[in-house]
């Protein structure tokens, strides 16, 4: 038997990503121009309807980067089990009673609910279900049919049952919201249902700096920074993010660039690949980047090696 090692394209063993929600254009372009010359790629979480009538511009903005489905409107969905009494009156936040539910005015589906962060949007599960294949249908209009097939929760994964079903369904993972640092050893995301970006903007230098330092134990590592472009503006951070691209960007014989979803597609064929005694055959359509006995090869889509 071989000894097989795998790598990610270029044969390194650590990708960096991002996951940026909410497609907030004059952030995005601030986070790129940074970015960008130091060829760091990444994912970009869109509400379709906010793309609504400048479909062209969305397009030719993001089309050199991977789009996720952020769900039409960005609601919450109601959790299983939720007890609701639905107010008549007007809403206002200064009066309103957050054991009631109050109608959005001028969105029939949409209701005000009380969070621990303030009032926000909430539909019920039929709904929202329809807002995700809204999006996910509105998405693929503006890139092109099957580009858009990974999802993220508006907020948090919700504790509904159906709502998790039809996502899991229809698109091939789902990102949550909060941090995981480096609690997982920087592995590939276990579950694509409930995966998370390592770090935000106040903590980016610091773990990547571990990130870096971290042993090639033979598993290929990963690294995905959230959330919000905006976030880097709140906090003042980004000169934090120019030191970030100086630092780790452009140098692809240590870190692999890569969209979310090219990351998972790669692991994939990496997971598909046939080992029959000392043969290795590649049925993806994506090349694979090995290790066998000491000696590095690329094995092509449809080739063996014996």
């Amino acid at each position: 038997m071989k000894n097989i090692e795998y790598f990610y394209p270029g044969f390194t063993k650590k990708a960096i990503t991002f996951t940026i929600d909410d497609g907030n254009m004059k952030y995005d372009r601030i986070f790129l121009d940074i970015l960008e010359p130091a060829g760091i790629k990444g994912t970009f979480n869109l509400c379709s309807h906010i793309h609504e009538g400048r479909e062209a511009e969305t397009l030719n903005f993001y089309r050199n980067y991977g789009i996720a489905n952020h769900c039409k409107y960005h609601p919450l969905v109601n959790y299983d089990g939720e007890k609701f009494i639905i107010s008549d009156d007007e809403f206002d936040e200064k009066t309103a009673d957050s054991r009631f539910l109050y109608r959005v005015k001028g969105k029939d589906a949409f209701f005000w609910q009380m969070q621990p962060n303030g009032w926000r949007e909430m539909v019920f599960e039929d709904d929202y279900i329809r807002f995700v294949q809204d999006g996910l249908t509105e998405l693929n209009a503006i890139f092109g049919e099957g580009h858009v097939v990974d999802y993220v929760w508006p907020y948090h994964e919700p504790k509904n049952a159906k709502a998790r079903d039809f996502v899991k369904q229809t698109h091939r993972s789902a990102r949550k919201t909060g941090l995981t640092r480096d609690t997982e050893g920087f592995a590939l995301p276990r579950d694509r249902y409930a995966w998370s970006y390592n770090t935000d903007c106040n903590e980016l230098l610091a773990l990547m700096e571990k990130y870096e330092a971290y042993p090639n134990d033979g598993e290929l590592k990963f690294f995905a920074i959230g959330v919000h472009s905006i976030d880097f503006e709140r906090a003042d951070k980004w000169d934090d993010l120019r030191i970030f691209a100086q630092r780790y960007g452009n140098r692809p014989d240590v870190f692999w660039y890569a969209s979310v979803g090219d990351i998972f597609g790669y692991e994939d064929a990496v997971n598909t690949l046939e080992i029959n005694g000392c043969a290795i055959k590649n049925t993806s359509e994506l090349p694979v980047y090995i290790g066998i006995d000491g000696e590095r090869r690329v094995l092509n889509p449809g080739a063996t090696i014996i």
